[in-house]
């Protein structure tokens, strides 16, 4: 069979994501991924269109804070954390960059998330067949499945389950619909094993933006029927099984109170290091240096105010800015509001994440960001001079 250059877009994809979703978590072929199908991925589209496209704002906008992270190797307490640091960060602009001219050219965006979603579905069912287990304080045992830290399989949880909604919505088929919806259920038991607080958090606001939204501007019973849908479960529902589930364990008042204590004491870190340097910060890299506890940040805003300042922050928190306002323009145009719905809520739940963890500087979860902003990207750009206005706001 011949293969065409929209094939060979698909095959490069099928490297990139699962390359990096799921081979790379094996230790012994991290390496050959990272430094060798990554950077074949980006070479491979660079070649295939003989130019560098930089018309997508939000990957300029990364490369700008980039930019401006690269003046703390002058000044950061230790330059060797800089410098992996910076390194993450451009192959995160090479993911991002490799991602956008794939979803460019595809000319079935199907394929694209379908292979995304059996990344994610791998994660899920190696976890639940094989579960590497591991045990915290308060005597929680959580699943960690193909990585080494169970917040990090909550994660690909919470990605799994975006996109197999987001796949359920652009496919048609009604017995693939109802194959891809019957996989949420696994999704969110591996989430509960992992005993992710922060993404089972995630999922919340990801399914209350999208019932806002519907009910907002379309089918404003909506908000009645899920009103009563979750009397019912609270009245009716018998949540005892949580409690024999690592999540369950950890929604414990002392486990709740020992993370919060812990979450403010980084928090008061980072805010005593912005007032040691506002502008500039104390160094990309440098924030287990200075902090008390010699831990990062967990928590990406304060992780950028701290080590790269007003400068860096500023820099940084239009990339969001600029994605919520490209997603209010598909909400306010007819063909792309489901879209549009779904797309917000990905980026307010991504958004709520970060108050966990640095997500700038994780590989993963900048494919993402990558894969659904350029898919809203080239649906913008795709109906911009044949849309029809809503009335939508927000």
């Amino acid at each position: 069979m011949k293969i065409t250059k929209v094939n060979y877009l698909n095959i490069l994809w099928l490297f990139l994501s699962f390359g990096l979703i799921v081979l790379s978590k094996f230790e012994e072929l991290s390496m050959y991924i990272l430094y060798g199908i990554i950077p074949f991925c980006f070479i491979s589209v660079v070649l295939s269109e003989l130019k560098i496209y930089l018309s997508n704002k939000l990957l300029l906008q990364f490369i700008y804070f980039f930019i401006w992270c690269s003046v703390s190797l002058i000044y950061s307490a230790d330059k060797g954390v800089t410098a992996n640091y910076l390194s993450i960060l451009v192959g995160n602009i090479v993911l991002w960059y490799t991602t956008y001219r794939i979803v460019m050219r595809s000319n079935d965006l199907r394929v694209i998330v379908f292979i995304f979603f059996l990344c994610f579905l791998y994660h899920a069912v190696s976890a639940f067949l094989h579960p590497v287990e591991y045990t915290v304080s308060f005597m929680t045992e959580r699943s960690t499945g193909l990585f080494t830290n169970a917040n990090v399989l909550g994660f690909a949880m919470w990605y799994g389950l975006i996109t197999v909604i987001f796949l359920s919505i652009i496919i048609k088929d009604k017995f693939i619909k109802i194959l891809l919806w019957s996989c949420i259920p696994l999704f969110l038991y591996v989430l509960f094993l992992s005993g992710s607080r922060k993404n089972v958090l995630a999922v919340i606001i990801y399914l209350f933006v999208i019932v806002y939204y519907f009910a907002k501007t379309r089918h404003r019973l909506i908000i009645i029927f899920t009103g009563i849908l979750i009397f019912v479960i609270l009245k009716f529902v018998d949540f005892s099984f949580l409690e024999s589930l690592p999540i369950g364990a950890r929604m414990n008042i002392e486990s709740l109170a020992s993370g919060t204590k812990n979450r403010l004491e980084l928090i008061n870190d980072g805010f005593a290091m912005f007032k040691e340097s506002p502008i500039i910060g104390v160094g990309l890299g440098s924030f287990t240096f200075y902090s008390s506890s010699g831990l990062y940040a967990h928590n990406e805003y304060v992780e950028i105010l701290a080590t790269t300042g007003l400068v860096g922050i500023l820099l940084y928190l239009p990339i969001y800015l600029m994605f919520f306002t490209q997603n209010r323009f598909l909400l306010n145009h007819q063909e792309t509001f489901v879209l549009g719905v779904m797309s917000q809520a990905f980026l307010i739940g991504f958004m709520s994440l970060g108050m966990g963890r640095p997500t700038f500087l994780d590989p993963d979860a900048m494919l993402v960001l990558a894969l659904f902003h350029s898919i809203a990207l080239k649906k913008l750009q795709e109906i911009e001079s044949v849309s029809v206005p809503l009335s939508v706001s927000g």
